[in-house]
């Protein structure tokens, strides 16, 4: 059943508020405003920030501790997050998901030295109180994370201490097949 004018017009502001939502979560993750990155998310919300967030938090408590204390003290300043790419999918009038493509210029401040980084979001989106909000967001499929100097085609995993094992070996047998079939194509 096709579906109606003002259902497709609500589906259009649905997609915009997220898209803004979105853009407030960068604005106020690249200020450090604390306070303005949690009220991007849900009462009830989980994350999974893959390499940097060395596990998962599965609570708003937790996750407010993850940015005021691993974050503020993060090995990474000076960040820029840039998000292109959007994909989401309205699902009725209070759950949404979507996805985005996150590239990073950043500073490692253990050695002041330029870095990039490049993942997807993930995320779950939830309407409380007739806003949308993240219930749960996940950074994966790591593309690289590495100095500015070396660039991503020559090492894209350069960053020290920034991974779990098991998330590196996925992402380097990935990039392995890669390399191979960039090789057979020369």
């Amino acid at each position: 059943m096709a579906k109606s004018l003002e259902e497709r017009i609500r589906v259009l502001e649905d997609e915009k508020e997220i898209k803004e939502l979105m853009a407030k979560y960068c604005y106020t993750m690249d200020a450090g405003d604390w306070e303005g990155v949690m009220s991007c998310y849900a009462k009830e919300c989980s994350a999974n920030f893959g390499h940097f967030g060395e596990g998962k938090t599965n609570t708003r408590a937790e996750l407010e501790d993850f940015y005021r204390n691993r974050i503020l003290k993060s090995r990474f300043h000076g960040m820029i997050h840039r998000i292109t790419n959007p994909i989401i999918e309205v699902k009725d009038e209070t759950h949404a998901t979507g996805r985005w493509v996150l590239s990073e210029p950043n500073v490692l401040s253990e050695t002041g030295c330029a870095a990039w980084l490049a993942c997807n979001y993930y995320v779950e989106f939830v309407k409380e109180d007739g806003k949308w909000l993240f219930k749960r967001v996940v950074d994966t499929d790591w593309r690289w994370v590495t100095d500015y100097d070396k660039g991503w085609a020559s090492e894209p995993f350069t960053v020290p201490g920034s991974w779990f094992p098991e998330d590196i070996a996925r992402d380097e047998e990935r990039w392995e097949r890669v390399y191979r079939k960039l090789e057979r194509s020369k």
